[in-house]
C-alpha cells in the first residue's frame, strides 16, 4: 500500500468532482432563474385575475339593480295607468 494511503487517483477524481460541482450549480442557477420567471409570469396572471372578477362584480352589481328597478318601473306604471 502507498505510504499516502492509496490516494494516486485523487486529482482525477478531484478534478471530476469539481466539474460535477459546477454542472450543478450551473443547474441550480437555471433552476432559479425559470422559477423567478414563473413567479412573475403567475403574479401578472393574478393581476389579471383580480381585475377581471373585479369587473364582474361591478357589471353584476348593475344588472341586479337594472332588474330590480324594472319590477318597480311595472308597478308604478300600473298604477298610474290603473287610474286612467
Amino acid at each position: 500500500m502507498p505510504a499516502n494511503g492509496g490516494g494516486g487517483d485523487w486529482p482525477k477524481w478531484a478534478t471530476h468532482v469539481l466539474k460535477e460541482l459546477e454542472r450543478l450549480n450551473a443547474c441550480e442557477e437555471r433552476h432559479a432563474e425559470v422559477i423567478i420567471d414563473l413567479r412573475l409570469e403567475m403574479e401578472k396572471r393574478l393581476g389579471e385575475l383580480n381585475n377581471s372578477i373585479s369587473t364582474l362584480k361591478v357589471k353584476s352589481g348593475l344588472w341586479g339593480a337594472a332588474a330590480a328597478m324594472l319590477p318597480t318601473i311595472a308597478a308604478v306604471l300600473f298604477i298610474m295607468f290603473r287610474g286612467m
